[in-house]
């Protein structure tokens, strides 16, 4: 799967945040940034294509993958926004209480 492509798609649509299904749109996605624009602010934020990657590629490693990781290690203060993007990915899946991605069965 190129998630990059599949990120592309997401461009001018809106999305909410897992938890608090706060509203942002998907402004622009380039080849490595995707600007969200959370509803509630107005504010362009770049995401860098380099963190969501890494998100998706850990994710696709261990399993499973919790905002504070996405945090911590990828993109920092954007963990909320990354994690929504990434369950709008084929195959990948989420839970709410507690936040949590992980990746479907494939069989």
């Amino acid at each position: 799967m190129n998630i990059w492509m599949e990120i592309k798609y997401l461009k001018g649509q809106t999305l909410t945040t897992l938890d608090q299904h706060k509203p942002f749109m998907v402004v622009d996605v380039t080849e490595t940034t995707v600007v969200i624009r959370p509803l509630s602010t107005k504010k362009d934020r770049p995401i860098s294509r380099e963190g969501i990657e890494a998100a998706m590629n850990h994710l696709l490693t261990t399993g499973q993958l919790e905002p504070k990781e996405i945090d911590k290690q990828f993109a920092p203060r954007s963990s909320i926004y990354v994690a929504a993007i990434l369950s709008t990915l084929p195959e990948v899946k989420h839970s709410i209480n507690p936040i949590r991605l992980w990746i479907s069965d494939k069989s």
